[in-house]
């Protein structure tokens, strides 16, 4: 990767949002996601299948809110317990025994990624719009949602937009569909990038295709090779297909509804329909933006992503917080080149998911669990006095986020059709 433009102020501003998250690394993390890490890591590396349950690990696991067996499982693609694994392999070598340099190990492909995801958006829209450029890294790099979700909750969806970075600043597709289906494997959630990035003509779906069979081919090898096999791993990742329950999206309605009791449980073929109804969506979405854009340009692959993954947003049952980081990239860099225009809209929907993450989170209240044993009992304090409040914030928060997502949609159906002169503005252009 090309560094030479990192000079000046560039440097400075990456600098310090490096500084900021690894101020927070070793003592935060999320009591679920973040625990599970460390239960991953260390499980892996002494030959566990990592798709069976997961114990504690005395003198690094900070947190136990699985269920009465005290386990748990992951519904990840084989990528990420081997990056968990060789965090822990290199804690037995320099970690002292001090569990708080374990999880600043695990944080650190977060961390990194999430800087290297700022870079790229700055070398992208330097090529396109120089002016704007740095606006562009600043907006991600000092975006406290992203500062929370990977230095602090310990999520690693920077980690998969560094490969959808890195596609979408080469232009050759023998490339971008080895990267389009690395990012895949990383975490699912790029595979709705795979077509804007890889797909011509729908006549000519080569790229594409191998774009979905790399994580395919990888995960099934790495199935067979370490013997973790199909019969744990195959529930624990179709488990997330049709997955409900609280949500940022605008079946929060029907969460809410249920949690007071205000309307009587569905059946669940209704959940299991609700749960799926993303997937003719977002295909559609895909059909419509190739037809109406096409994925040959710049300006048609960014618009194009931004309206299937807001249509996926949308019609979601399950969207947690982590899930808005690639809208945000992708915001930030048509914002910065093409419609300055949707700065507010970029700015309400980031509030929006601030709003949801501070409701939901307790006030980021559990991501002291590694250090502040007392959380949990917090939590339950909080809960009893604010418990309706809460919930109530987060509907709010869960239906603006949605509200904006369609506002986005809306507006990109009224940009210029395949066939435009779309590809970039002059900066003169742009007042």
């Amino acid at each position: 990767m090309n560094f030479r433009w990192l000079t000046g102020e560039p440097r400075k501003i990456l600098l310090v949002g490096l500084i900021l998250r690894e101020s927070f690394s070793s003592w935060t993390g999320h009591p679920f996601d973040f625990e599970l890490w460390v239960r991953l890591g260390f499980w892996v590396d002494h030959g566990l299948n990592p798709y069976k349950a997961l114990p504690i690990v005395p003198g690094l696991s900070f947190a136990n809110i699985f269920g009465p067996g005290g386990n748990s499982v992951i519904a990840y693609l084989p990528f990420w317990p081997f990056i968990t694994a060789a965090m822990y392999l290199l804690y037995t070598v320099v970690g002292f025994g001090d569990r708080l340099v374990y999880y600043f190990l695990l944080k650190q492909p977060i961390i990194i990624s999430d800087i290297l995801v700022g870079y790229m958006i700055y070398r992208y829209v330097m090529k396109r719009s120089p002016s704007h450029a740095s606006w562009a890294m600043k907006f991600w790099i000092f975006s406290p949602i992203t500062i929370i979700l990977s230095a602090i909750w310990g999520m690693f969806d920077s980690v998969a937009l560094v490969f959808i970075m890195m596609a979408l600043l080469l232009e050759d597709g023998k490339s971008r569909s080895l990267l389009a289906g690395m990012a895949t494997f990383a975490k699912s959630l790029p595979v709705f990038f795979a077509a804007p990035l890889t797909l011509r003509k729908i006549t000519r779906p080569w790229t594409f295709i191998i774009s979905l069979a790399i994580p395919a081919l990888l995960t099934l090898s790495v199935l067979y090779v370490t013997g973790w096999g199909l019969t744990y791993s195959v529930p624990s990742l179709s488990s997330t297909f049709v997955k409900g329950g609280e949500t940022m999206s605008p079946w929060d309605v029907l969460s809410f509804l249920l949690i007071f009791n205000l309307v009587p449980q569905p059946p669940s073929w209704f959940l299991s329909i609700a749960g799926s109804i993303w997937i003719p969506v977002t295909v559609g979405a895909t059909l419509l933006c190739l037809r109406r854009f096409g994925f040959r340009t710049d300006y048609g692959i960014i618009i194009s992503s931004i309206f299937i993954y807001s249509s996926f947003l949308v019609s979601r049952y399950s969207v947690n917080e982590q899930y808005s980081v690639y809208l945000i990239a992708f915001a930030a860099i048509d914002v910065a080149i093409w419609h300055p225009e949707n700065k507010r809209l970029l700015i309400l929907i980031s509030a929006s998911v601030m709003g949801y993450l501070l409701a939901n989170n307790f006030l980021l209240v559990r991501f002291l669990a590694p250090v502040f044993p007392g959380w949990q009992m917090l939590e339950n304090q909080l809960s009893t006095m604010f418990g309706a409040q809460r919930y109530a914030f987060k509907l709010i928060f869960a239906m603006l986020f949605g509200a904006f997502n369609i506002m986005y949609m809306k507006r990109i159906l009224k940009y210029n059709p395949l066939g435009a002169k779309t590809e970039y503005q002059p900066d003169s252009a742009k007042g």
